[in-house]
């Protein structure tokens, strides 16, 4: 089944059934933005090179993940979404066979899954992104993560060149910290403890480490470590 996208400027509601997006059509909000509304749809189909690798490139699993989109100083709420690691990109679903692609313009905000995204300039790829915004650490440092996926090319067959397994999906993260005095200026880091320590002041440092060592935390880990700034943040 071919997959019909449907590029929007912003998507203003979604909703699951097709009789209340009838019904949300008519209203006065899809009017207002209705002048904003792109049709250039293009078509994704299910060719035999897309067939042949395994995985998903979607954040969750589910597409019944409660969202907002803060546009402006207005906030939408939408019912059947998700987030297309590779494409970097926000989608609705529609129905099987069509999406709604959200365009970032002017969006300040997404929440998917209590997961709160920002944009933010990618210092790699030096291209606006969706980063997941973890902790704030200080008056002036936001921890970040970026989700990844890449593709990793199933092995040959030495003899007759085939395929053993297919190409498949594999899903990262990547860690940053955001400087917000500095024009919001994002430096890669790798989570560990001096890392994550060189942004806490001196003075409560041996309170934290107790902290770690009572609660048995792991600066390796992105949970604990927003446990671990929650808690500096508290003293």
């Amino acid at each position: 089944m071919r997959i019909l996208i449907l590029v929007l400027s912003f998507l203003l509601c979604f909703l699951s059934t097709a009789q209340d997006l009838q019904q949300f059509s008519r209203s006065r909000q899809f009017t207002d933005i209705r002048s904003n509304l792109v049709l250039n749809g293009f078509k994704v189909g299910n060719d035999e090179n897309r067939a042949k690798v395994d995985g998903s490139p979607y954040l969750f699993k589910s597409w019944n993940n409660p969202s907002k989109i803060v546009y402006g100083d207005k906030v939408y709420t939408v019912a059947i979404f998700n987030y297309n690691i590779y494409s970097e990109r926000f989608e609705a679903k529609l129905s099987e066979d069509s999406l709604f692609i959200i365009n970032p313009r002017n969006i300040k905000k997404v929440v998917i899954n209590g997961k709160v995204f920002g944009r933010y300039l990618d210092p790699e790829f030096q291209r606006n992104s969706y980063f997941e915004e973890i902790a704030k650490i200080n008056d002036d440092n936001l921890l970040l993560k970026k989700y990844t996926v890449k593709i990793m090319p199933g092995p040959l067959n030495p003899l007759t060149k085939e395929k053993l397994r297919n190409d498949r999906l594999v899903q990262g993260e990547n860690y940053y910290i955001c400087d917000l005095k500095d024009e919001n200026k994002l430096k890669k880091i790798k989570l560990k403890k001096s890392t994550i320590q060189s942004f806490f002041r001196k003075e409560v440092l041996d309170d934290i480490k107790i902290y770690v060592k009572e609660n048995h935390l792991n600066y390796r880990d992105i949970v604990d470590v927003k446990k671990i700034v929650q808690y500096y943040n508290s003293l």
